[in-house]
């Protein structure tokens, strides 16, 4: 229970970051009086009823696809950012040239 509680909080303050950077509405960047995302743990709470009623399947499926989709944006960050800033200092070597 307190893994659950902790990865909700993380969650919900990852949202209220976002937020609070531009990247998703105001609402979600307010906090309670003790310093807490609440709206951010309002929107976990909703998401985690939502899939309660899915199919195990159709939600393993769900969360392969989307580990999928963080790769492929992982990689083309790599490559942009190997294209786009060339001068950066790197501690490792990729042994290919930009263009593969």
């Amino acid at each position: 229970l307190a893994l659950f509680q902790a990865e909700m909080s993380t969650d919900a303050l990852g949202i209220m970051g976002m937020a609070e950077r531009g990247m998703l509405p105001k609402i979600f960047a307010t906090r309670s009086p003790h310093g807490t995302a609440t709206y951010g743990i309002l929107l976990g709470t909703i998401v985690i009823i939502g899939m309660s009623v899915a199919d195990f399947r159709d939600i393993v499926e769900m969360l392969n696809f989307t580990y999928a989709i963080s790769l492929l944006m992982e990689y083309a960050a790599f490559i942009k950012l190997r294209i786009t800033r060339k001068e950066v200092y790197r501690p490792y070597r990729v042994p290919l040239n930009t263009a593969g």
